[in-house]
């Protein structure tokens, strides 16, 4: 009977610094760290997903604005081409109004020169003068607002540039970040295998000292059966 009883104490005893180590192993195994590096994955995917969409919206923005700018580029150059068009047309007008003059000069340097048509001539170059002047008016107020609106689209284009280098930055800085959150989410992947693998050897230990404590129960049983 004495043998019986020690017998029991020692699988008592076995049994609970088993079912100890059973508790230590479980814990080594890493529950709460699985859980807590779950939570971070989802929190970095769903970071990562905030940043791709940021990427992708950035890049629609940079899209738009290239579109814009060459269509201010197209603008600035039709701009500078109506200005181009302004001066030669005032050239031809200046040429006009000295050839008239030296007409008025030769007709007054000869002897039988009809004076009917001088008259006529001079009457000429003062309506082409005064038309001169009128059209001369005309371009200054076009050529002033053609290069305010060069200067304009000069300014927007600046800015345009500004812009584009800015989000062109934001979007680097948005890649590398999302580079840097993958490859912290690969390592927490990796890590979450490593524990999970520790786990399942922790699982085998704990089946195998299970299984031993049930051999030596049915061995103390079979023993105790002997001596009775």
């Amino acid at each position: 009977m004495k043998k019986r009883i020690f017998v029991g104490l020692v699988i008592l005893l076995s049994s609970f610094g088993t079912m100890s180590l059973a508790s230590q192993l479980l814990k080594w195994g890493g529950e709460e760290d699985v859980a807590a590096i779950h939570e971070v994955i989802v929190d970095l995917d769903s970071k990562l997903s905030n940043k791709e969409t940021q990427l992708l919206s950035t890049k629609d923005s940079m899209s738009q604005l290239t579109q814009t700018l060459n269509a201010t580029q197209v603008d600035y150059q039709t701009a500078q081409s109506q200005y181009q068009a302004l001066l030669a047309e005032k050239e031809n007008q200046t040429d006009e109004l000295k050839w008239l003059e030296s007409e008025i000069a030769r007709l007054q340097s000869e002897k039988d020169t009809d004076t009917h048509e001088l008259a006529s001539l001079r009457e000429k170059m003062e309506r082409r003068r005064i038309e001169a002047m009128d059209r001369e008016n005309v371009l200054a107020e076009q050529l002033a607002h053609a290069n305010e609106a060069i200067l304009t689209i000069e300014e927007d284009i600046k800015g345009y540039h500004s812009t584009i280098e800015t989000l062109e930055k934001e979007s680097k800085a948005l890649s590398d970040e999302i580079a840097q959150v993958k490859n912290e989410k690969l390592a927490l992947v990796q890590e979450n295998q490593q524990l999970k693998t520790a786990k399942s050897d922790s699982d085998e230990k704990l089946a195998e000292a299970l299984r031993e404590i049930k051999e030596l129960r049915a061995f103390a049983e079979e023993t105790v059966d002997k001596h009775e």
